[in-house]
């Protein structure tokens, strides 16, 4: 009974401490909330049966004290922080320990863990478009760009549709109703396009469904019902764009502008060019990136090229970040990583859970290119190795 409570504890303070983002750091780096995270780690390690090895387990250590040796030998400012994150990996991998072996022993508790963070952060966010009050506030963050505990609108987004088939599996499991899963789809959507992110949006729109398409076939029709109603409603939809781009609340001027700017004048968005331009460099040049050259050092890679653009601080694709920063064997190690993943979750998992494992890898590869980076959104990896440890959970 002791081991249970820790590790409903510790499960608890991980993942609230990881669903900060990166926000938090920019206020103050000396008191910030996650420096618990490793001693809570630790302490779980030291008494509770979440500690064994494993492949995924190897590869996730050999990462971080590559990433060590790459930043300490390319030091800046910034990259230090990075491996603050980067090594926050393996508590991530803890968590997802705990919550797997809770899950197989049909603990409704970790429904509850993860839906209550998710519903925390999020009510943070619903708190400021409404308040006008950034709780946490962010350096370097335009006016009425509100994000709850994430750096950006685009990290919240990110991790919203990271979560998002785990989160639909769990509210299954735990309600077996059809009504709960398409209320809690409709929800993760509307959050979704308020945030404006683009790329979110898209696969929002199009995996999740996919996912409930193979494991609920009774939700079909309703889904069918909804993307009706959702296309005719796009009748006009440019003109309606235009005119509440120019509403008074931000938050609805900032996202109508940006679905229209993607939908509308594709041209005109130097956001989606920049990243294009940029990984067509990477792919052109990849034979520079043999060596790695430290996290925040991209310019090295990237030189004249991009001088003032976004993508010469941060390359907006985690792939791409990873070979730049460490090199072919960062990338080999990475690959790694999803190549076992997939492997167990092909082998081992059986149903709708394989269909939720496979479905959240991709959206996980999906999501890597919208963050400008996810370095520091190690909450982002807990999905995958949930469904990870569930495959060799027995």
């Amino acid at each position: 009974m002791k081991i249970e409570k820790l590790e409903t504890f510790s499960l608890v303070t991980l993942l609230l401490g990881l669903s900060n983002g990166s926000a938090f750091y920019l206020i103050h780096p000396l008191i910030k909330p996650t420096f618990i995270l490793p001693i809570v780690a630790v302490f779980t390690l030291l008494f509770s049966k979440s500690y064994f090895i494993n492949k995924l387990n190897s590869l996730i250590l050999i990462f971080i004290f590559l990433a060590l040796f790459f930043n300490f030998l390319y030091p800046t400012e910034n990259n230090i922080i990075d491996i603050y994150y980067i090594a926050l990996l393996y508590p991530v991998y803890i968590t997802a320990n705990i919550a797997a072996r809770k899950y197989r022993k049909s603990d409704e508790t970790i429904a509850l863990v993860i839906t209550t963070v998710i519903a925390l952060v999020c009510g943070i966010y619903i708190y400021e478009i409404n308040t006008g009050v950034m709780l946490i506030e962010k350096k370097s963050i335009e006016e009425g760009l509100y994000s709850s505990t994430f750096n950006n609108p685009n990290d919240l987004a990110a991790f919203i549709a990271s979560f998002s088939i785990l989160l639909l599996l769990l509210l299954d499991n735990k309600y077996k109703s059809t009504i709960v899963t398409l209320i809690a789809y409709i929800i993760i959507f509307i959050f979704t396009f308020l945030l404006g992110s683009r790329a979110s949006l898209l696969i929002i729109v199009i995996v999740p469904i996919l996912y409930l398409f193979f494991t609920k076939k009774k939700m079909v029709t309703p889904i069918i019902i909804v993307a009706a109603i959702v296309l005719i409603s796009t009748i006009e939809l440019e003109s309606k764009l235009q005119a509440l781009s120019y509403s008074e609340t931000d938050v609805v001027a900032r996202t109508a502008s940006k679905i229209s700017l993607a939908m509308y004048s594709y041209d005109d968005d130097k956001s989606i060019n920049y990243r294009l331009d940029s990984y067509f460099y990477f792919l052109k040049n990849l034979h520079q990136t043999i060596l790695g050259v430290g996290t925040k050092n991209y310019e090295h890679f990237y030189g004249n090229d991009f001088l003032g653009t976004v993508v010469n601080k941060n390359p907006h694709s985690f792939f791409i970040e990873i070979t730049i920063a460490f090199g072919w064997l960062g990338l080999s190690i990475l690959i790694a990583i999803m190549v076992l993943i997939l492997k167990n979750y092909l082998i081992e998992l059986q149903n709708k859970e394989r269909f939720a494992a496979l479905f959240t890898l991709v959206i996980f590869v999906a999501v890597s290119f919208v963050p400008s980076t996810i370095i520091r959104l190690p909450i982002l990896f807990f999905p995958i190795f949930f469904f990870y440890c569930l495959s060799i959970e027995k």
